[in-house]
Formats: C-alpha cells, structure tokens, sequence
C-alpha cells in the first residue's frame, strides 16, 4: 500500500489523487526462495497494489499540516489501516470473501492515477501508484454485487 495525503484527493478536489513523494515506488525483485535458496529467475512483483489515504489528525506525534491544531500522522503506515478496514468493511458484507478476492475488487475498483515521474497519463498499473487509489465505496458496491451472485 502506497500513500496519499487526504488533502489531494477527490473527496477534497484533486482529480487524479496525487500519491506522496515519498511513498513506496519500485519493482520488487524476489531473488529467493522461502527457504532461502536462490531462485534460478528473479521474480518480479508489481507494487505498490495501492495507494490509500494518509496525513490523519492524532494527538501525539507529527506536525500539523491542515491547520486543525493536530500533528497528522504520514506514510504507508498511515495508509495501510484504511484499505484493512475498507477490506474488513468488505468481509462483513461477504465473510466468504477470500484474501484474493478481496485484492482483485480493491484493485479493480480503485481509481487511477498518474505516476509524476513519467510524461503523460499512465493508465492502469505503474510502479509508483500501483492500480490507483482505493475507492470504498465502489468496493463495497462490487463486493455487494458479487455477494448478490452467490446468494
């Protein structure tokens, strides 16, 4: 999970999100095995999956970046907790939802978004913003859809 100020996205006027400058952006190559033996081909990961929401208001570490007289709290592990609870929101509707199910509605629901670092739009996955930025709504539309069809 990448990261996004909540100050620039769509819910506060930015279209497309703008993904921090410091959030996670590579390729991740996996040279071993869970044994520790070396793989014979470095296996390639696509991340980031997604960028969620950072920059929340808390009471004790951080400086304040909103003028709310509270420090917000940055980075993906800022971020991470709000596609857990978008995804824990998801299993309430359907607790038959697997772990896979839940990332392919999170990816493919969110909303895109532009890698800075190259020219032009760069439309579905890049290195940088993964497969955009997650919409909760929209996820859990689909996750009531897909529960719709298997009832």
């Amino acid at each position: 999970v990448g990261a996004a100020f909540f100050n620039n996205t769509p819910a506060y006027g930015t279209y497309p999100p703008k993904v921090n400058s410091f959030s996670s952006s590579y390729p991740v190559p996996i040279a071993f095995d869970i044994d520790g033996n070396r793989k014979k081909m470095v296996e390639i990961r696509r991340k980031p999956d997604i960028i969620a929401p950072d920059g929340g208001s808390n009471t004790f570490f951080g400086k304040d970046k909103n003028n709310n007289s509270h420090p917000n709290f940055f980075g993906t592990s800022a971020a991470a907790p709000h596609a857990a609870g978008i995804g824990a929101l998801m299993l309430q509707i359907d607790p038959s939802l697997t772990v896979d199910e839940i990332a392919e509605i999170l990816t493919s629901t969110a909303t895109d978004m532009d890698d800075p670092d190259t020219e032009g739009f760069d439309t579905g996955f890049d290195f940088r913003t993964g497969y955009g930025f997650i919409n909760g709504v929209a996820a859990l539309e689909e996750t009531r859809k897909i529960k719709k069809l298997k009832d």
